[in-house]
């Protein structure tokens, strides 16, 4: 049986020569799959992925890993450690969930490809949302009168006291 498939792949080879597409004739004698010979080369498998960007508790999050290489599909688990509290990751690579406590993890990941797999270690912080100023439009103020308007932000660490501090430029005289 395989003088028989030599002999073909010859004079299919004899063929390509004499059109001037020797080249693609190869390529596809390389990719070929049959049991006198090895099947396709594949690239090795990469996880294209090195850093995780950080999550903020009670909010919805979503992140997915990237590879390449392997025979083009994935399946994703988690080789070491553990992801925060209230994530998980999909075979498919994707982390997602609404984080429950503030907390920095290591852990690694596995992507696997057929026959291939590898490993990326990576870490994912979870934080309070940052700060911001919640206070729209001051009221106005009228000459002569006493003023008071009470400035509001949102985020932080809860329980924490938030200090103000003017950013730039003067408050009017009188007013601290």
């Amino acid at each position: 049986m395989n003088d028989v498939v030599a002999r073909e792949r010859a004079r299919r080879v004899t063929r390509v020569r004499a059109a001037g597409v020797i080249v693609a004739a190869l390529v596809l004698c390389v990719a070929c799959s049959s049991e006198d010979g090895p099947g396709p080369v594949l690239a090795p498998l990469v996880i294209d992925t090195t850093a995780v960007p950080p999550a903020i508790i009670g909010e919805p999050y979503t992140f997915a890993f990237t590879a390449r290489g392997g025979s083009g599909t994935y399946a994703w688990t988690l080789s070491d450690g553990a992801l925060p509290a209230g994530l998980t990751l999909s075979p498919a690579g994707v982390i997602s969930g609404t984080p429950t406590s503030i907390e920095q993890r290591a852990f690694s990941v596995r992507a696997t490809s057929g026959a291939s797999s590898t490993t990326r270690a990576v870490q994912l912080g979870v934080d309070y949302p940052s700060v911001t100023f919640a206070t729209g439009t001051l009221p106005s103020a009228t000459w002569g009168r006493a003023y008071f308007t009470l400035l509001q932000a949102n985020g932080g660490t809860p329980g924490s006291v938030t200090a103000w501090a003017l950013a730039s430029g003067n408050l009017p005289t009188g007013v601290t």
